[in-house]
């Protein structure tokens, strides 16, 4: 698509998706392909990928990809359209992510998620980090399986929980300050033989507006 309006339909009747697991970007770019030495249009997905990555190693998956640092697309690109103020609010509010051209360079503006709900998941720092809990949880409690089901092992699963989520709450490292507050609860189905754990979390949100009030008198 080489118009903003096409990714708003496009966004409304190809990719109507709506799961906080998928984003979605905007705006093809041209870039030089150094082996051929061809201009070729991409997808913004080729950028977005490489910034995702970079950013979860330098950083965690739970860090915003996004703004002048972390968003910053370091390759040479023209883009099939430079989105206005109104225009870039428009596709924000479809859960379009596009890259803005400022005088510090080309970046992506936003990083939202396809979930149309007003959820906290409509961000991705905070569903990817719901990823990760879910990843790495279940292997943190892998050898509880086939224990006997005595308070001792139904405690060290709740204990390892809260353990893990702590490190996300109380951290003194910048990068693992993720949650603002958290609860784990832990229960035994005698009958179906299962160990359950519920976790409630809040991640903390991020900085997406500024907003400056003078009052001249």
């Amino acid at each position: 698509q080489k118009r903003y309006d096409q990714d708003l339909d496009a966004r409304l009747n190809t990719v109507g998706w709506n799961n906080w697991t998928s984003m979605l970007y905007t705006q093809y770019r041209e870039i030089s392909d150094q082996y051929t030495g061809r201009k070729i249009w991409i997808n913004p997905v080729y950028h977005a990928i490489e910034r995702h990555l970079s950013v979860d190693a330098s950083y965690f998956v739970a860090e915003p990809v996004a703004g002048i640092e972390k968003g910053a697309i370091s390759d040479p690109i023209t883009l099939a359209y430079r989105a206005n103020h109104t225009e870039r609010g428009d596709l924000q509010d479809s859960e379009l992510n596009s890259t803005i051209v400022e005088p510090q360079g080309k970046y992506f503006l936003t990083q939202l998620t396809t979930w149309k709900r007003l959820s906290i998941l409509k961000r991705a720092h905070a569903a990817k980090f719901v990823c990760y809990i879910r990843k790495v949880l279940p292997p943190l409690l892998k050898d509880i399986l086939q224990r006997k089901a005595t308070p001792y092992w139904i405690g060290q699963a709740q204990t390892r929980t809260e353990y893990l989520l702590n490190k996300f709450t109380n951290s003194s490292v910048e990068r693992y300050q993720i949650l603002e507050s958290f609860s784990a609860n832990v229960e035994f189905d005698d009958v179906a033989s299962e160990l359950n754990i519920y976790v409630q979390m809040k991640p903390l949100r991020v900085i997406e507006r500024i907003n400056v009030f003078i009052v001249v008198q």
